[in-house]
């Protein structure tokens, strides 16, 4: 089977790019200790471009749009929770995944009311040990909260997003009818691609929508100690 353009550029990124390129880019970053709570891989990735320890217990998975508000809102809350790996059957969010090719491939967790699709893990024991271990790294000082409009995302969402009252915020859409502000980036990509940006297009580095490099040094210099 042919691979994707997607899956392509996603190769080409994690195995060529950021590799080549991390060091550079680090070298660049004063502020080393943040946590990024993402709905989707891309806290990994952040850390991956600049050679850093993953500090977010949310990496290599993805949240739906409906858990990941109730997850920003009640952040500490869902923190002192324990996840629990779930049957496929028992997925709240079944009748909307199950189509995808990729479901099945991946367990699912269940963090009280919510779930965590883990789509990069296939060991539970793997995953539990990561996530204990990354739920203490989180630095309380620097979180921010990553949203985008993957997953059946609506505008409801993109406006709850925006209205909760969290100082470090950011909101990637390829869908112009969701830029409801000028605080959510509007991502270019092609138009054939239409249930929400692909993971490959999500800005990280510096590009001409946002230079993660300045955002995060941006952190250090506005952090009360």
């Amino acid at each position: 089977m042919s691979l994707s353009a997607e899956t392509i550029r996603l190769k080409v990124r994690n195995k060529i790019f950021i590799p080549l390129t991390f060091r550079s880019r680090g070298k660049k970053l004063r502020c080393k200790s943040f946590t990024i709570i993402s709905n989707n891989c891309w806290a990994g990735t952040v850390y991956e471009s600049y050679g850093l320890k993953k500090q977010s217990p949310t990496v290599g998975m993805f949240i739906m749009p409906d858990d990941y508000i109730k997850l920003a809102r009640n952040f500490e809350h869902y923190m002192k929770q324990t996840p629990k790996i779930i049957p496929l059957e028992m997925s709240k969010w079944k009748s909307e995944l199950e189509h995808k090719d990729n479901w099945g491939t991946y367990p699912v967790a269940r963090l009280d009311d919510i779930e965590l699709h883990l789509l990069h893990y296939h060991d539970e024991e793997m995953f539990m040990e990561k996530w204990k271990r990354r739920v203490e790294r989180i630095d309380k000082k620097r979180i921010i909260f990553k949203f985008n409009d993957q997953n059946g995302c609506r505008e409801k969402h993109i406006k709850e997003f925006m209205s909760l009252p969290i100082k470090n915020k950011l909101c990637f859409v390829s869908k112009k009818e969701l830029k409801i502000s000028d605080d959510v980036l509007l991502i270019k990509q092609p138009e054939r691609y239409k249930d929400g940006i692909k993971a490959s297009r999500e800005p990280f580095g510096r590009t001409k929508y946002i230079d993660m490099t300045s955002y995060l040094n941006s952190l250090e210099e506005n952090t009360d100690e």
